[in-house]
């Protein structure tokens, strides 16, 4: 009796299994046993073991270290391929004026203050990416004096398209010493045409794959022009008075 309700106690007999059950292998255990054992001694206690263990790491770290460098020289050449053009359109003077004074020593001489404004038309010809751009500060000059001098605030261009970037040239009584005879005048201000020169050097950078490929591009703007009384606050073009580096 005791041994007939031990089969069907719960319903159902006691050496039998549902379906659904699935009952564990009693042989995987000591079959995962020795592997398990093996493992932690040569990683704790086996220095021989731990050696490969590592090496197999660094293998393992190179591999992957591969595999994800590939789109890297696979994009490197449109990154080779980024260009970008700057060219002067054109510089209009608001105010030019000539006086006597002197320089932080003491010594007399004639001074010049100049505020003018530089147009350049920049494009990026990249199709792939934008660039930021800069330049080194915008010089002009006369007799081999910088009379003026203004920057290109850095900005970013997107990929394929242009824009214009006016750069404000200013000079404040800046003494010319000897190269000003030719400039004094009673008046204070000019009356013959003085030829001056611009020069400055638009770099621009671009960023390819966040920081891994960074081409950078340099043009070097040296521009010869002739400021006319005359024509003070009115542009004078510059697209045939400049040569590009």
């Amino acid at each position: 009796m005791e041994q007939g309700d031990r089969r069907h106690r719960g319903g159902r007999p006691a050496g039998r299994r549902s379906q659904k059950e699935v009952a564990p292998s009693p042989l995987l255990l000591p079959r995962l046993r020795p592997w398990l054992l093996s493992s932690l001694h040569s990683l704790f206690f086996d220095p021989v073991g731990s050696q490969q263990a590592s090496e197999a790491q660094d293998h393992y770290e190179g591999f992957a270290l591969l595999i994800t460098s590939l789109p890297v020289y696979h994009l490197l050449p449109f990154g080779l391929l980024i260009d970008s053009k700057c060219c002067s359109q054109s510089i209009t003077f608001e105010h030019v004026g000539i006086q006597a004074g002197s320089d932080s020593s003491g010594v007399a001489t004639d001074m010049v203050t100049v505020n003018a404004t530089v147009a350049l038309n920049f494009r990026n010809t990249a199709t792939f990416f934008g660039v930021h751009v800069t330049s080194t500060p915008l010089d002009l000059a006369y007799s081999q004096v910088t009379i003026a001098s203004g920057s290109v605030k850095r900005f970013y261009q997107s990929r394929s398209s242009r824009r214009t970037v006016k750069v404000s040239v200013i000079g404040s009584r800046i003494p010319l010493y000897g190269s000003g005879a030719g400039l004094s005048s009673s008046t204070g201000t000019l009356t013959l045409p003085v030829s001056l020169s611009l020069r400055f050097t638009v770099r621009s950078q671009a960023y390819v794959l966040g920081k891994l490929v960074k081409p950078k591009f340099y043009k070097s703007v040296d521009c010869l022009l002739t400021f006319d009384p005359k024509k003070l606050g009115k542009p004078i073009s510059l697209t045939s008075s400049c040569t590009y580096q």
